[in-house]
């Protein structure tokens, strides 16, 4: 139940946020490259789906299934996601129709100059900037008092009428 809603709650952020850059992980020699991706659904097992350009090299000479970062941001959003996960090249047309619900106009211009990519997720990093500058004021303000605390006065005042308890002999 707790993930089902851990789930929801980032699946409705990165749907809010909507795009994000996508940085292929992999070491190997062809790769997709990194790029800007616009969101086109989260399902309820947890993957991403979305469309990157189409690479000018054969298809099956890539891996088809690597590691991936997602990084959602958006300016005037309180909050940003690092998503890091497992894609997966979708290249046949009857796997974009089942995964994705697209008209057959759609999958074909999708077959010829996109690639579908689904991303597992396997890590969420999620950063509540509204609360990283309210504790960093709340760091600041405790900091200062703290400083003000322990500052050497400017003036010091001494009594010297009361008895010393230490006696030092004379």
């Amino acid at each position: 139940m707790s993930a089902n809603k851990n789930l929801q709650f980032i699946a409705s952020k990165i749907l809010d946020t909507e795009v994000a850059l996508f940085h292929c992980l992999t070491n190997s020699i062809l790769r997709v490259p990194n790029t800007v991706i616009k969101t086109l659904k989260v399902d309820d097992e947890g993957h991403i789906y979305f469309f990157v350009a189409r690479p000018q090299q054969l298809i099956s000479e890539f891996d088809q299934e690597f590691p991936v970062s997602l990084n959602y941001f958006k300016k005037g959003k309180s909050y940003t996601l690092q998503i890091f996960g497992t894609a997966r090249m979708l290249t046949n047309a009857e796997e974009i129709t089942e995964e994705i619900k697209l008209s057959s106009e759609e999958v074909s211009n999708a077959l010829c100059t996109q690639l579908l990519i689904k991303v597992k997720i396997r890590q969420v990093e999620f950063c509540d900037l509204a609360a990283r500058r309210q504790n960093m004021f709340q760091r600041l303000k405790a900091s200062v008092l703290t400083f003000l605390h322990w500052a050497q006065p400017m003036e010091r005042q001494y009594n010297f009428s009361a008895g010393s308890r230490v006696n030092y002999g004379f």
